[in-house]
C-alpha cells in the first residue's frame, strides 16, 4: 500500500509541474545614468587562474592571454570615464617579488588595441608588494576610469619598468607565474542589463571638444624636412558615446566647438576634419564630405579667448572610432601653440 501511495504522490507532482505556467525570466535591468562602481575579482576572470609574464624590452609584462580578462561581464553595460573599478586580489607567486604594479586597459580594435582607462600615476602606483614565494598575498586596490571602455576589460601586470625603478625595487630577472584565488567578493556582471538605445537615424549634434582635451598641444608637422604646418588629431569617441551613444553616421550634422586661448599668436585660419584611424579603416578615412573647412577663421591673439567651431556633414559613418583634426599652416615666427580650454 505504501508503494501506491507513493507512486500516486509522485504523478500528482508530474501532472502540477507539467499545468504550471513557465517562469518568466526577469526582466533586463535599465543601466545607471550616473557612475557605478565596478567590482573585479582576479579569481574569477574569463582567462583563467593564472597569470604568466614575459619580457618587453627592459621589463616584464603579464602575457595577454593570461591577464585576468573581465570583458565578459561588462556587455550590457560598459564602464564609463567617472566609474570605479574596485579590484580584489589574491594570489601565490612561484618567486619572490618587490611587487607589482597594474595597468586596467581596453585590447579591442575600437580602442586600438590598447587603450589606458586609468591614469599613468595609477598605473605606476604600487599596489601588490611585496611578494614572497609559495606565501598569499591579498588586497584591494581602487581605481577611477579616465575614460571610457570601448568593448573589452583586462588588467595588465609590469615589473621592472619605470614606476618600479621609482619606487625603488631591486630588479628581476625570472619571469614568475601567478596563481589567483577567489576572494570573497563578486565580481559585477551587467550582462542584464540595458541601456538607453541610440538613434538610429540621423542626428545634429553639438559637443564641446574640451569634455575630451581640455588641453590641445599642436605638433610641427614635416614635410621634405620642412615643417608645413601645427596640427593635432584626438580622439573623441568618449563625446559621441556619452551624447548619443553611437559613433556618427551618414547624415549627421555634428558641430565642434572648443573655446580657451592660446600661448602663441595665430594669423592663419585653423582648418579641421572628421575622420576615423583604426584597423577597420586601414588607419585612415574622412567621414564628412565637408572636411578641411575653417574651424577658426580670425587671427588669435596669445592669452586671449578664442573660440573654434564647425559642422561637420558625415557622410561616411564610423566603424570602431572617430577623431578631429585641427591644423594651421606654418609662416616665418609662428610655432606650435597649446590650446587651454576656458573654464
Amino acid at each position: 500500500m505504501k508503494k501506491i501511495v507513493t507512486a500516486v504522490c509522485m504523478l500528482a507532482l508530474v501532472v502540477s509541474a507539467m499545468s504550471a505556467k513557465p517562469k518568466k525570466k526577469d526582466k533586463a535591468k535599465e543601466a545607471p545614468s550616473g557612475p557605478m562602481t565596478y567590482v573585479l575579482d582576479l579569481g574569477e576572470s574569463k582567462a583563467g587562474k593564472k597569470t604568466t609574464f614575459e619580457k618587453n624590452n627592459d621589463y616584464y609584462q603579464s602575457t595577454k592571454k593570461d591577464s585576468p580578462d573581465f570583458s565578459e561581464y561588462i556587455v550590457g553595460r560598459l564602464p564609463k570615464k567617472g566609474d570605479t573599478v574596485e579590484l580584489h586580489f589574491k594570489g601565490v607567486s612561484d618567486i619572490d617579488l618587490p611587487g607589482l604594479m597594474v595597468c586596467v586597459m581596453d585590447d579591442s580594435p575600437k580602442a586600438n588595441y590598447w587603450l589606458n582607462v586609468i591614469s599613468q600615476k595609477d598605473c605606476d602606483t604600487p599596489i601588490f608588494g611585496p611578494i614572497k614565494a609559495g606565501e598569499v598575498f591579498e588586497g584591494t586596490y581602487t581605481f577611477n576610469l579616465i575614460t571610457n571602455v570601448r568593448k573589452n576589460l583586462r588588467v595588465m601586470f609590469f615589473f621592472n619598468h619605470g614606476g618600479a625603478k621609482s619606487a625603488g625595487w631591486e630588479k628581476i630577472s625570472k619571469a614568475p607565474v601567478i596563481k589567483w584565488q577567489d576572494t570573497d567578493a563578486v565580481t559585477t556582471d551587467t550582462s542584464d542589463m540595458v541601456t538607453k538605445k541610440a538613434p538610429a537615424t540621423p542626428v545634429e549634434v553639438t559637443l564641446n571638444l574640451a569634455d575630451s582635451a581640455k588641453m590641445i598641444e599642436m605638433q610641427a608637422e614635416t614635410e621634405n624636412g620642412q615643417i608645413n604646418a601645427y596640427g593635432a588629431a584626438i580622439s573623441i569617441i568618449d563625446l559621441f558615446e556619452n551624447s548619443i551613444g553611437r559613433l556618427p553616421i551618414v547624415g549627421d550634422k555634428v558641430t565642434i566647438y572648443f573655446e580657451g586661448t592660446s600661448n602663441k599668436d595665430i594669423e592663419t585660419p585653423i582648418r579641421a576634419a572628421l575622420y576615423e584611424s583604426t584597423p577597420a579603416v586601414n588607419w585612415w578615412a574622412e567621414l564628412a564630405s565637408n572636411n578641411w573647412i575653417e574651424w577658426c577663421s580670425d587671427p588669435i591673439k596669445a592669452g586671449e579667448v578664442f573660440k573654434g567651431s564647425c559642422t561637420f556633414e558625415v557622410n561616411k559613418a564610423a566603424i570602431d572610432g572617430v577623431g578631429i583634426r585641427i591644423y594651421y599652416e606654418a609662416y616665418e615666427g609662428v610655432g606650435a601653440a597649446t590650446f587651454i580650454y576656458k573654464k
